[in-house]
């Protein structure tokens, strides 16, 4: 994966969890492909989704 995103808008307002402790945004690429950019702080945190999610640690 490379270490930089070319040509890429983040969505301002963030997803907010747990008080704060886990924060994500959304990151849409020019092709129109979106990922999920997240912050955790150190914790357990359970969530249940509606999809498949793949969390790169």
């Amino acid at each position: 994966m490379s270490e930089t995103f070319e040509n890429v808008s983040i969505i301002k307002k963030a997803n907010v969890y747990f008080g704060g402790q886990v924060t994500s945004r959304k990151v849409q690429f020019a092709d129109g492909s979106k990922k999920t950019l997240g912050y955790m702080q150190a914790g357990d945190y359970e969530f249940g989704t509606e999809a498949l999610e793949i969390k790169n640690l």
